[in-house]
């Protein structure tokens, strides 16, 4: 039997009005409702209305968002896209949909007079009345002209037909959400620098007089280039609207809402700070401190203090995280922490960035001792090799002290020009800076760059560093194969005393330039090898990610064959540490290479093979005459 039409003059009933809007997902009073509700029968329909709804808003704010194969295009698969994608909207064009939710759709889209891509919140017909096109207007106006790293910049409203929606930077990455969601829990220290940004970006937004009123990981990215943004403001109000009087407008993810807003108070710069603190909660566990299938279950669970303390979620957190995270979320406001800038000092506890002057100066001297203990390694290769090759290692009494002062010889001219090296990457990384903040074009190039790095991993821990070791290695490769021959010469010598006259020449002054280049090719060598694992810090610093240990050796090892080629033949080639006493013996041309006991250790460049001859210290025919000079003066005239 087909109804009879309905009667436009006819008032609705309750039940009708509430089943419409709970269906269009628009915002219900529910107090307006039972007051218009007649009958035992109706009131009950509204109660299984009321669960329902309960429902959907528990499920919104669970739904997660799947990430496509592009990893920048982020995609809610609970509300299929909508039409326009690739026409004209007012001045824009719309690209692609990048999310949907209740309120609006978020498409990237082409801004012609700024020439970049921007994104842009579209609201709902059902959801854009006056009154929200007026909030929206000024709040897209107010957020527009706060300037802030970890905030996403708002760039206006637009306006077209009877729709509105909000500008905003595209920002290119993937939502904290969706990483937890790939299986990936944040350390500690990765999610207290992540809740330092976040508080920072809440900083500036309470300051601005504004309340965020939906913190969650859904609402926060992470971009290609490891910053953290703080987006989404459809549920954002400014402080006067808050205090302002009549019922309170709830709005939020109940599982990040503070009790007190659950309980129908007004939202406040201490009710962000909680959701900043279930934040951290479901960053390192999975999970939220206070759980239920609806509405009334999270209230109830508030009222009981139905909380599983995040110490018995995870055991092996450190104390200071947790101190902070239940800090945040204490259910007490007085007891909270009152701002983002006590929780913000909370964090950087956890990162131990408040170090006393004892720590500071215990920092120091573990790394002179470090410096001390190298560079005494390093003297001590070189001054054996050179008494090896000079076959008077019986003939010397050196001293720590003498390993040192060699070793500083050794690292002198590489220290230096590493010195500049970290200079010039420093002006340079400043200028970058200066030029991503001044320029729209260059910070683009950057997000594609990053996007890049991106899509061959190179945003990885451990796939950088892979890169790094095989870079390193290349370099130490290609700069032996280069020297190949002059270093098989230098192994080929052994000892001066019984090498060839051609292999003896390749230490006379006349190769002066040789030596000196085999020295700046490993030195930049090895440069190359502590310079390239910059990057690879700065991005296990900015994603609180540890180093692995295997892939650091490997690097030590590659580095540590850089200095052991650089400066083995140090002294060999060094003009100050090779000049020796001239002395004439049985009437050849010789020089004093040490004393042992009553004896002396000759070096006779003019004799056969062996060229070193042992004396004693007294013998007649042993002149010294006063002379130092370089001990490989004409050997190049041997044959």
């Amino acid at each position: 039997m087909t109804p009879p039409p309905e009667d436009p003059t006819r008032p609705r009933d309750a039940v009708a009005h509430v089943a419409d809007d709970l269906a269009e997902g628009r915002p219900i009073d529910w107090s307006a409702a039972d007051r218009l509700a007649q009958g035992a029968a109706t009131r009950e329909q509204l109660e299984n209305l009321k669960v329902i709804g309960q429902i959907a808003d528990l499920h919104r704010a669970l739904e997660t968002q799947t990430i496509t194969d592009d990893p920048n295009r982020v995609l809610d698969r609970s509300h299929p896209p909508p039409d326009g994608v690739g026409e004209a909207w007012g001045r824009l064009r719309l690209l692609e949909i990048v999310g949907a939710g209740s309120f609006g759709s978020v498409y990237r889209a082409w801004d012609p007079d700024l020439e970049r891509e921007i994104a842009i919140k579209v609201l709902h017909r059902h959801v854009a009345d006056d009154e929200l096109r007026r909030r929206l207007l000024l709040e897209g106006r107010a957020l527009a002209k706060l300037q802030h790293p970890n905030v996403v910049r708002v760039l206006g409203v637009e306006s077209y037909e009877d729709r509105i929606g909000l500008c905003m930077e595209f920002v290119r990455g993937n939502t904290l959400a969706s990483t937890v969601a790939a299986g990936h829990l944040f350390s500690p220290r990765e999610a207290a620098l992540v809740g330092q940004d976040v508080c920072r970006a809440l900083a500036a937004l309470h300051a601005a007089g504004f309340v965020h009123r939906d913190v969650t990981a859904r609402n926060i990215m992470r971009d290609s280039s490891g910053r953290i943004v703080l987006m989404d403001f459809g549920t954002g109000l400014q402080t006067s609207q808050t205090t302002a009087a009549g019922p309170p407008n709830t709005a939020g993810t109940p599982l990040y809402m503070a009790p007190e807003v659950l309980a129908g108070q007004a939202a406040s710069p201490c009710s962000d700070v909680y959701s900043v603190g279930v934040l951290l909660y479901y960053l390192v566990s999975g999970r939220f401190p206070i759980e239920g299938r609806t509405m009334d279950d999270l209230r109830a669970a508030h009222m009981t203090m139905r909380r599983m303390p995040l110490a018995e979620r995870s055991p092996d957190l450190p104390a200071s995280f947790v101190e902070a995270v239940e800090h945040a979320t204490s259910p007490n406001p007085r007891e909270r922490c009152p701002s983002t800038a006590n929780l913000l000092q909370d964090l950087s506890a956890v990162l131990g960035e408040r170090r006393t002057t004892r720590q500071h100066m215990l920092a120091v001297l573990e790394g002179v001792i470090a410096a001390v203990v190298g560079l005494t390694a390093v003297g001590a290769m070189t001054s054996r090799v050179f008494n090896h090759m000079l076959g008077r290692s019986d003939f010397v009494d050196e001293s720590v002290r003498d390993w040192l002062s060699f070793g500083i010889s050794a690292t002198n001219a590489p220290a230096v020009a590493f010195v500049f090296v970290v200079l010039a990457m420093g002006v340079t990384i400043g200028a970058a800076r200066v030029v991503f903040n001044l320029s729209a074009s260059a910070r683009d190039a950057r997000s594609k760059f990053f996007a890049v790095a991106h899509r061959f991993h190179l945003d990885d821990v451990t796939t950088l560093s892979s890169c790094v070791i095989v870079v390193s290695a290349c370099i130490l490769l290609v700069t032996w194969w280069r020297l190949g021959s002059f270093i098989g010469s230098l192994i080929a010598i052994g000892n001066i005393s019984t090498a060839s006259a051609s292999d003896l020449a390749l230490l006379s002054p006349r190769f002066r330039a040789d030596h000196e280049t085999y020295r700046k090719a490993f030195a930049g060598a090895s440069i190359a090898c502590v310079v390239l694992w910059y990057p690879v810090l700065a991005l296990a610093r900015r994603k609180a990610e540890p180093l692995n240990r295997t892939l650091l050796g490997w690097g030590a090892v590659v580095l540590l064959l850089s200095i052991v080629l650089m400066d083995f033949p140090h002294r060999l080639f060094a003009r100050s540490k090779r000049d020796f006493e001239v002395a004439t013996w049985n009437g050849a041309s010789c020089y004093i290479l040490g004393h042992r006991e009553e004896k002396t250790l000759l070096f006779c460049p003019g004799m056969p093979a062996p060229r070193n001859r042992i004396v004693r210290a007294d013998d007649p025919n042993l002149k010294p005459t006063g002379i130092v000079r370089d001990i490989f003066t004409g050997v190049d005239a041997l044959k």
